[in-house]
């Protein structure tokens, strides 16, 4: 009896692809994770970064591939704000 192990990967995608796929999830990961520091904030650190609590709520409400232009990894065109 011989046994066969499923590969749970992604077994057709080329190795950069899958490099691709995995740095976007993360730099995702990464943007919901500021957007949530920021909204923790109190006003008085809101006030020295000069942005009001209107500003933070709208920012942290965009959805997490609504990047700004300036974003330090790469994500489709069309995902920028």
């Amino acid at each position: 009896m011989t046994t066969r192990l499923i590969s749970l990967s992604l077994p057709h995608a080329p190795r950069q692809r899958r490099a691709g796929i995995l740095k976007t999830l993360l730099g995702l990961r990464e943007v919901m994770r500021q957007r949530r520091a920021l909204a923790a904030l109190d006003a008085r650190l809101l006030d020295d970064l000069g942005l009001t609590e209107a500003e933070v709520r709208r920012e942290a409400a965009r959805a997490p591939w609504d990047v700004p232009d300036d974003i330090p990894w790469d994500v489709p065109n069309h995902w920028r704000a």
